[in-house]
């Protein structure tokens, strides 16, 4: 019998509802991946993010997100035109993620302030362009989390 190493990551799943500006699908995927992705990977890697997937598939959700300007999550099936994957290393900087991503300005850490900088002042204004502000989580409609357990299947030298 074999063995394969284990791998530990954590995992952010976010199914994303495509701004009503972008009259297809195919417009949004395009402008996801050739534009706002290489604004977004940068901010991941600097906190042990590993992989940052584009999942180019559309649906239907329930969403756990607030409508604008609420706190209370809608629960309503909503339809979904992408799905984002961000997988962090097992020992990356979570807290630090979640609050570059909040824009949390009040962190002491100097790598999350700059963070927080670089995603108000670049990813945030991009996410206004490429998602429908006016959806639950302001077009982030769903979003889940976990830790990954897997086994590393690739050959090792």
């Amino acid at each position: 019998m074999s063995s394969f190493p284990k791998t530990q990551k954590i995992v952010f799943i976010a199914h994303l509802k495509r701004n009503p500006n972008f009259k297809t699908r195919e417009e949004f995927w395009k402008y996801w991946e050739g534009h706002h992705g290489p604004l977004a990977a940068p901010m991941l890697s600097v906190f042990g993010g590993l992989l940052y997937q584009q999942i180019q598939v559309s649906g239907t959700v329930v969403s756990n997100q607030p409508l604008p300007n609420t706190r209370t999550p809608t629960n309503e099936v909503i339809e979904f035109d992408g799905i984002a994957i961000f997988t962090l290393a097992g020992d990356a900087d979570v807290p630090g993620f979640l609050n570059a991503l909040a824009g949390n300005a009040d962190s002491e850490d100097p790598k999350v302030r700059e963070q927080v900088k670089y995603n108000l002042e670049v990813v945030k204004p991009d996410e206004l362009v490429l998602l429908d502000a006016k959806a639950p989580g302001m077009g982030v409609v769903r979003v889940e989390t976990g830790n990954v357990v897997g086994f590393d299947l690739a050959p090792t030298s």
